[in-house]
């Protein structure tokens, strides 16, 4: 879940989002996700991370390939 009064809105472009993915699959150390607890045990509450979520969820609906040295990478998402 996504509170508006903090979190600041998506910001990041599709090339920052690559070289994001890129950092992913290179292995290279990331900050940490930050999460709250709200009243519904089964919910979390986005503190820090919604930018790189959602690189991650674009990247998996097919937004965008991320090159991975000759080939490009996409992944299969089936709804």
């Amino acid at each position: 879940m996504v509170n508006q009064k903090y979190q600041r809105k998506l910001v990041w472009t599709i090339e920052e989002k690559r070289v994001f993915i890129d950092t992913l699959l290179h292995r290279y150390p990331v900050p940490l996700f930050l999460f709250a607890k709200t009243g519904d045990d089964r919910k979390r509450e986005i503190i820090d991370g919604l930018q790189r979520l959602d690189a991650i969820f674009s990247f998996i609906k097919q937004e965008f390939p991320v090159k991975w040295g000759e080939k490009n990478i996409i992944v299969i998402y089936k709804k």
